[in-house]
């Protein structure tokens, strides 16, 4: 993404816009990501995910602080 630190949210913005932007929606089932090269590298490697997967996906990336 270009960036050391973004929010949760943020970070799921823009994964949410490149899939729009690369056409990444499965055509037939909406509800399905048809991951590219890029998405399967920050998505455990999944060539299709149900949106309703993304936003655990994304939290992946976001360790817990420690408190």
């Amino acid at each position: 993404m270009g960036q050391s630190q973004s929010s949760r949210l943020n970070c799921f913005r823009r994964v949410w816009s490149y899939i729009k932007e690369n056409n990444l929606q499965d055509p037939v089932n909406k509800n399905v990501v048809n991951c590219d090269q890029k998405l399967k590298s920050i998505l455990l490697g999944k060539s299709k995910v149900d949106l309703a997967e993304l936003p655990m996906l994304v939290k992946l990336h976001f360790p817990k602080q420690p408190k």
